[in-house]
């Protein structure tokens, strides 16, 4: 899944910046709907693979360490 996410990121990116490049150094007007779709589609692409990330460090647990550190500041606060 990993290598997809980088390949959907890849494919995102490029279509964004190909319509950036279309306003910015063309003088085109790519807002709507050009800009704003490529916008939301790369948002929704990192907002998935947040989700990904998100999942796998839920997946993975706390480490013991991780709780007695955590377990340690609650008590001296």
């Amino acid at each position: 899944m990993g290598v997809a996410a980088l390949a959907l990121w890849i494919v995102g990116q490029a279509l964004w910046l190909h319509q950036g490049f279309g306003l910015e150094f063309l003088g085109q007007s790519t807002f709507v709907p050009g800009l704003w779709a490529a916008s939301a589609a790369f948002f929704g692409i990192n907002c998935w693979i947040l989700g990904i990330i998100v999942a796998d460090i839920r997946a993975r647990g706390m480490s013991d360490d991780g709780r007695q550190a955590a377990s340690q500041t609650k008590k001296t606060r």
